[in-house]
Parts: structure tokens; C-alpha cells; sequence
């Protein structure tokens, strides 16, 4: 039961890790676009609110954005990078785990015969 989980858990890592590398790297790639299309559209509100002659200072909005963004993509990435990192290293200790649980089970008399003497 334990073996058929491992390797339920080694078959799902194995395909879904590809998936998530593509995904993360889509999203990092496509960013700055979606920085500059906010900007656009903040671009867009000032002009509407200068065309009807309200407070148009949202220089400081769009640099706090961009500030904003940059910030939450760092700690998303940190974190991602987090998770990836403890998952590789909890799928090698279940490899290691399981190995040695088989070796034992099948070599265990030899060993224990050689640990008597």
C-alpha cells in the first residue's frame, strides 16, 4: 500500500512538475505586459478625469502599482521556489526511504547474521 502511493505521489510529481514550470514561466513572461496594459489604463483614467476636470495626480498611484506588483511577484516567486524546493527534496527522502526498506526486507537475514557476529 505504502510502494502504491509512493509511486502515485512520483507519477503525479512527475507530471504535474513539468505543468507548473511551464505555468510560473508563462506568468513571468507575460508580467511586464500586464504592467504596462495597468498603465495604459491608468493613462486612460487621467485623461477621462482630465477631459472632466477632476484631480488627475495618479503619477504616485502608478509608481506605487509597479512597486506593488514588483513586491508581491518577488514573494510569490520565493515562495513557489519554496514549495518546489521542499517537494524535490521530500520526493528524494521517500526514494531513499523506500530503497532502504526494500533492501532490508529482502537482505535482512544477511545483515542481521552479520551484525550478530
Amino acid at each position: 500500500m505504502v510502494l502504491l502511493t509512493a509511486g502515485l505521489l512520483a507519477l503525479a510529481a512527475v507530471e504535474l512538475l513539468p505543468l507548473l514550470i511551464v505555468q510560473l514561466s508563462q506568468l513571468i513572461s507575460t508580467g511586464p505586459s500586464l504592467l504596462t496594459a495597468a498603465e495604459q489604463g491608468i493613462n486612460q483614467a487621467q485623461a477621462w478625469a482630465t477631459s472632466y476636470g477632476l484631480p488627475t495626480d495618479f503619477v504616485g498611484f502608478s509608481s506605487d502599482l509597479a512597486t506593488q506588483v514588483g513586491w508581491v511577484a518577488t514573494q510569490l516567486s520565493q515562495r513557489l521556489l519554496g514549495i518546489l524546493g521542499a517537494t524535490v527534496s521530500i520526493a528524494i527522502d521517500m526514494v531513499i526511504v523506500l530503497a532502504l526498506a526494500v533492501f532490508l526486507l529482502l537482505g535482512a537475514e544477511p545483515i542481521t547474521a552479520d551484525l550478530i557476529r
